[in-house]
């Protein structure tokens, strides 16, 4: 849905999870990023219920949860099956709303960032959430989301960069 006013409320509290989603992949700790993505999906949740955009709503939603759910269970075995929770309410809603075939590339973008956050740490987890923004840059491109592209190029690049950071100190970064 593109938005007749570029700076109407549910726009600029999109900026504002642009460069919150942005300034998320420039920190090494995967605790930290997931701090600062809740908070940044909180954003996108707003944004996107202001833009009538329900399934977007949720999607962002359950990202919500799946960061809470990050910084409080550092057991692995809680940690499988919160992973298998998310994936299976991922699937719920996304299939749910699903319209066209391009509508999975979210849910696979979804899903690759839930197992990086909750299988791997450090440089594996960037690589998934690169991977993730990578679905979401195409997506946004078929949609013509210009701010979504806009996010997802710049993510990519970030957690690029993150990663460069993170092998140039040597540093295993770990939960």
């Amino acid at each position: 849905m593109i938005a007749e006013n570029p700076f109407s409320l549910a726009q600029i509290i999109g900026y504002g999870a642009m460069i919150t989603s942005i300034s998320s992949l420039c920190f090494k700790s995967d605790r930290t990023m997931s701090k600062i993505l809740a908070f940044t999906n909180g954003l996108w949740v707003l944004h996107f219920i202001l833009l009538g955009a329900l399934a977007g709503a949720l999607n962002c939603g359950v990202h919500v949860l799946r960061s809470f759910a990050f910084l409080i269970h550092t057991e692995r075995k809680r940690r499988w099956i919160t992973f298998t929770s998310l994936i299976i309410l991922y699937s719920f809603l996304g299939l749910s709303f699903m319209k066209h075939a391009y509508d999975l590339l979210p849910l696979i973008g979804s899903y690759t960032a839930c197992l990086g956050l909750y299988m791997f740490h450090g440089v594996k987890t960037k690589l998934m959430f690169m991977t993730s923004n990578a679905c979401f840059f195409v997506y946004s491109a078929i949609v013509f989301s210009i701010g979504g592209m806009i996010a997802m190029l710049a993510g990519i690049v970030v957690a690029f960069a993150t990663i460069w950071r993170l092998r140039k100190d040597n540093i295993r970064v770990t939960v």
